[in-house]
């Protein structure tokens, strides 16, 4: 029996953001950002909300291509 956790697809990564410069990529998924889980859409919208520009954040990422989870360091770029 397998269990269906909720996912967070990495769809879109804007070149020459910070978050293209961290080496996130299509296809990662998104799993904690500063060590809270991220499991649905509504929490990443929650804590996005709370970030201001020049905000540091630390995304656990996997990445499926290669089996890899990595931790990956942002900064919030101006919106």
């Amino acid at each position: 029996q397998t269990c269906a956790l909720p996912i967070l697809l990495i769809l879109k990564v804007e070149p020459l953001s910070s978050a293209f410069d961290a080496g996130i990529e299509r296809g990662s998924v998104l799993l904690e950002i500063n060590r809270q889980r991220v499991d649905s859409a509504e929490k990443f919208r929650r804590v996005a909300r709370e970030v201001r520009p020049g905000d540091i954040l630390t995304l656990f990422v996997y990445a499926p291509d290669t089996d890899q989870r990595q931790l990956k360091t942002v900064r919030v770029d101006e919106r």
